[in-house]
């Protein structure tokens, strides 16, 4: 009885969290998705366990103690301290990558965060496609079955009414099959975005509507643009040329220096050793040049990304500029709508032939998928500009 009162209270606490944890708007999913997404919360362990990196850089190895004992007829002790000393700046040089190996990591890592967010609202998108293409597919549905039905109640047919018959039954079966697919590909994205959000909360219709009241106007950037991408080729010509400077750095041989004591019948003796490699074979000149080729091609990377950067910024503005005013010209969803409700009135009179019910259903669903695949390639156009404005956490809808 116990067991089954605490499973009892365990259900009804879940519930009730669940019933408290409700997401109503795309803003709520979105801000949810950002701050839950198993990759984004994964890469933000990563930025905060890199501080470690710039530890281990900076440390200093132990001294070493020799002690050197004899036990012949003269009895003697040597004890000797060593540290070694990096020349060159080698620590500091270390030191300085490591930072900046961090800087390049955490760019790299929020660019994987700025693609999952624009990847996971243009699917929120996708998902309000599916919402509004499956009433349309039902109720094309709905018609195709009532003339069918009719048809079924006649004893014999002509032909052009068997043909009529003939071809619902085609046309039936193939709204019943896109509709299953529909629902399926509805049901597996749904799934992705709860898995993204990483919650328990109840996910409303409401969240899925990704939508602006009136599309926002863009304001081109008057400075040369920094997204992350390049601001990353950046970073990387900071790290080859620290990875650079740190091999030049190890072209310099370490200096092991530190004191000597030798103990002889009860005799001291002191004295200083200082050891360190000659450079007269090796001055780490292979792995300069290695360094140094890589400096120059990261230099050419970040030419390149700075070139591209620009023009695939004015290119993204001109393709929402240019979808905009496509869109202007389409029928808007309340035109669409009073359209869509009109047909619905004569085609339930009975006074339209059975091919152009066909035919004027499909245009409607053709038109609708038009019209959203239009405000999907907006819908991108205009994150990838918020993207290279920086502006892209801060977008409502």
């Amino acid at each position: 009885m116990k067991n089954i009162l605490i499973g009892l209270c365990g259900f009804l606490y879940a519930a009730h969290a669940m019933a408290i944890c409700k997401i109503n708007t795309a803003n709520e999913l979105i801000n949810l998705i950002r701050n839950n997404h198993p990759q984004i919360k994964q890469n933000n362990e990563k930025i905060k366990y890199s501080k470690y990196e710039e530890e281990i850089a900076a440390t200093i190895s132990n001294p070493r103690l020799d002690i050197e004992k004899s036990f012949n007829d003269t009895k003697s002790t040597e004890i000797a301290i060593t540290q070694k000393i990096e020349l060159g700046g080698k620590r500091t040089n270390r030191k300085d990558l490591a930072k900046k190996h961090n800087n390049l990591s955490k760019f790299i890592l929020d660019i994987e965060g700025q693609k999952i967010l624009i990847d996971s609202i243009l699917e929120l998108h996708e998902i309000q496609r599916i919402s509004l293409s499956l009433p349309l597919y039902t109720e094309s549905l709905e018609a195709f079955s009532k003339i069918h039905r009719a048809l079924n109640t006649y004893k014999t047919l002509s032909p052009e009414k068997q043909v009529e018959k003939d071809t619902l039954d085609l046309v039936i079966s193939d709204y019943k099959f896109k509709i299953a697919q529909l629902q399926l590909l509805q049901e597996e994205k749904k799934n992705h975005v709860r898995i993204s959000t990483a919650s328990n909360c109840s996910i409303l219709e409401s969240s899925y509507r990704v939508e602006f009241d009136s599309w926002p106007k863009i304001t081109e950037a008057k400075t040369p643009i920094e997204n992350l991408k390049l601001r990353a080729a950046k970073a990387q010509v900071d790290v080859n040329e620290l990875a650079y400077e740190l091999e030049k750095s190890n072209s310099y041989p370490d200096l092991e220096i530190g004191p000597k004591v030798a103990i002889d019948d009860n005799q001291k003796s002191y004295s200083l050793n200082i050891s360190f490699d000659l450079p007269l074979f090796d001055r780490n000149s292979p792995a300069k040049s290695y360094q140094l080729a890589k400096l120059n091609a990261a230099k050419k990377v970040k030419l390149n990304i700075e070139e591209q950067t620009r023009l695939n910024y004015q290119s993204w503005i001109s393709k929402y500029k240019r979808l905009k005013k496509t869109l202007d010209l389409i029928d808007d969803h309340k035109n669409f709508e009073q359209k869509h409700k009109r047909m619905e009135k004569l085609f339930k009179r009975g006074i339209i032939s059975t091919n152009l019910v066909i035919e004027t259903h499909r245009q409607l669903i053709e038109f609708s998928d038009t019209r959203h695949d239009l405000e999907h390639e907006l819908l991108e156009a205009y994150l990838k500009v918020a993207e290279f404005n920086g502006e892209l956490n801060s977008i409502k809808f």
